[in-house]
């Protein structure tokens, strides 16, 4: 449930600031880590292939992404491959479609990534 409300700071930031600081990004990686002890080659995997995704997204057009959304992409990489394999499929086009809706209801050519990868981090491991 802290880790719920902590995702709602961070997309509440995101949405008003177009950022998510290292202050708020980095920590989740321990905090991560710990609860996905259990698995950790998979955890370890998962941050690998979702943030490497988001980074190699960043590299070829840095308009599309922040450096702070592949950071957070990394932490919940992690959590996705731990609950299942596929969830890392589903989140990533899921979390892009949120980030189109939210340029749709914003009417703004560009929308923060951040509160997608979120809210569908959370929909996918808590249902």
């Amino acid at each position: 449930m802290a880790l719920a409300w902590f995702g709602v700071l961070l997309a509440a930031i995101d949405l008003e600031h177009r950022r998510l600081p290292d202050v708020l990004t980095l920590p989740l990686y321990p905090v991560v880590a710990v609860l996905c002890a259990h698995e950790w080659r998979k955890a370890l995997i998962g941050c690998a292939a979702f943030g490497g995704v988001h980074l190699v997204t960043r590299l070829v057009n840095p308009r599309a992404m922040g450096g702070g959304d592949v950071k957070l992409a990394g932490a919940l990489g992690a959590a996705l491959a731990v609950h299942d394999w596929f969830a890392l499929v589903w989140a990533t086009g899921l979390a892009s479609a949120v980030t189109l809706a939210i340029s749709v209801v914003t009417r703004r050519r560009e929308a923060p990534h951040g509160p997608g990868l979120l809210a569908v981090t959370w929909w996918v491991t808590a249902l």
